[in-house]
């Protein structure tokens, strides 16, 4: 790749220089003449200097070439030697720059075809590329009522109750839970008609819908609340009628429900401590009450976790694969539940997990030892006397078979 004999005086230079950089003083016949390697590019350089002596004495030495010794990039249309060069795709002959196709050449996320960006289609729900044909896209994928997995939301809305009701502020150590139910459905086709059906006159503020890449359904996730707010919001019986649409949850034991507890509503370390001791003592039980064992909620101390360094914040679990997953930054999440369908599942989830957030807070460290408050007999025996509270807990137990 030789320019010296068509060296292009500067008031003639393109617009396109190749530029590459060099601690070197190289004299101008032998700048102009040098190959450029591959890993040596870095950008296009529009605003160049050119030394008007014998040698350039800079970090960046820059190349031309005429319109006439090399292709031109169909995307930006800037003129470059055949190496520099590539077919965006095997069937057509475009040719683009290696700049154009690192940053605006992609290829589907189904059929691996390459194509300007621009002219494929993007889905948030998967934040994948796809061809505009119907099928590379499918109709699923058009629903903008279902977001991406990675969708996270900026301000969330926390709901507290108080004596008059629910208000909209958040209270200073008050247990803020979410819930994440996944769902699986027969026909795709049909997905975009649940979600219809589903968010229908609900606040986009308390529920949206997410992928997942372990379900073919969606994901029904909702803000962070007081429990009883959850009680009076979700839509229990919407959930119950999504099996109209061949929607299902309890069918796989891969589906779950997911509830996270606001990390910072935990009084104390001995707190966490006594509610991580608590699955540990009870995983059995638990296994039971949730109705499924899991590979995605694994019970018991993996890789030498130490219990007292958890609950200080000293050691996070490094599984995230567990029963009682502290990673998040602000959460503990359980993710031992099988998902359902069932109202009264789902009323009896959301209350348990505040009711053993209460239980582990309130009994004292020489009970839990003494007196084995730790057992699940024990914490079945004060659910049932707090059934006033926590009026579909205690069934749900009575249903498992584990009161």
């Amino acid at each position: 790749m030789t320019a010296s004999e068509d060296f292009v005086p500067e008031e003639e230079a393109p617009e396109m220089v190749l530029c590459f950089e060099t601690r070197e003083n190289i004299p101008r016949d032998d700048a102009m003449s040098i190959e450029v390697p591959h890993h040596l590019l870095r950008h296009r350089e529009i605003s160049y200097i050119v030394d008007s002596g014998q040698s350039v004495v800079s970090r960046c030495v820059h190349l031309w070439f005429h319109e006439d010794s090399g292709e031109s990039c169909s995307l930006c249309g800037d003129y470059f030697p055949e190496s520099w060069t590539n077919l965006i795709n095997d069937y057509e002959s475009d040719l683009a720059c290696r700049v154009c196709m690192d940053e605006y050449v992609s290829r589907c996320g189904n059929c691996d075809y390459r194509q300007a960006t621009n002219s494929l289609l993007y889905s948030d729900r998967t934040d994948e590329y796809y061809c505009d044909n119907g099928e590379c896209y499918p109709q699923s994928h058009r629903s903008h009522l279902i977001q991406s997995y990675h969708h996270t939301v900026d301000n969330l809305t926390f709901r507290s109750w108080t004596v008059n009701g629910i208000a909209r502020h958040r209270v200073r150590n008050m247990p803020y839970i979410g819930i994440e139910v996944e769902t699986n459905i027969d026909d795709e086709d049909n997905l975009n008609d649940a979600a219809e059906f589903f968010l229908d006159g609900i606040e986009n503020d308390y529920i949206i819908l997410k992928e997942d890449g372990s379900i073919n359904g969606f994901e029904i996730v909702t803000h962070p609340a007081d429990y009883r707010v959850h009680l009076e919001m979700f839509p229990f019986e919407k959930l119950r009628r999504l099996s109209e649409y061949g929607m299902s949850a309890w069918s796989r034991t891969d589906t779950g429900i997911h509830v996270h507890i606001s990390k910072n509503s935990f009084s104390s370390g001995s707190h966490l401590y006594k509610f991580m001791t608590f699955h540990d003592r009870n995983y059995e039980a638990i296994q039971r009450f949730a109705g499924r064992r899991s590979s995605y909620a694994k019970f018991g101390r993996m890789n030498g976790d130490n219990r007292v360094a958890m609950a200080k914040g000293q050691q996070t679990n490094y599984d995230r694969y567990v029963a009682v997953n502290i990673q998040p930054a602000n959460t503990v999440e359980l993710r031992y539940f099988r998902s359902s369908l069932r109202p009264a599942t789902v009323k009896g989830i959301i209350q348990y997990s505040h009711a053993l957030w209460q239980y582990t807070r309130d009994i004292r460290a020489n009970d839990a030892v003494s007196k084995r408050a730790l057992d699940w007999t024990q914490f079945s025996a004060w659910a049932s006397d707090n059934i006033a509270t926590y009026p579909d807990l205690h069934p749900l137990m009575s249903h498992r078979g584990v009161a």
